[in-house]
């Protein structure tokens, strides 16, 4: 697959024009392969959509490149992120979960 960029808009739509779009440029990959692409896809830009904080109309970069065995899918919003949460460190001497 040759690298391929797009956007779609910030919105309730995106996540269906992110598939319609993937069915696209992803016709040559084997079907099972599109198939997890499309659900991954989906889960990524719907996130995107709910949690990014990024407006109503705001592009969602997608970026794919690979191969048949293998395709690597990259989404950026332009939200505002978030402040990754200080690593707890478990104790394992305890049991529990």
């Amino acid at each position: 697959m040759p690298r391929h960029s797009f956007a779609v808009s910030t919105g309730r739509d995106a996540p269906s024009a992110v598939r319609e779009a993937l069915r696209e440029r992803g016709a040559h990959l084997p079907a099972a392969m599109r198939d997890d692409l499309l659900l991954l896809l989906t889960e990524l830009v719907t996130n995107a959509v709910r949690h990014s904080g990024a407006a109503q109309g705001d592009p969602i970069q997608i970026a794919m490149r690979g191969g048949r065995d293998c395709v690597r899918i990259e989404v950026t919003d332009p939200g505002v992120g978030f402040d990754r949460p200080d690593r707890v460190v478990p104790d394992l001497s305890t049991t529990g979960g």
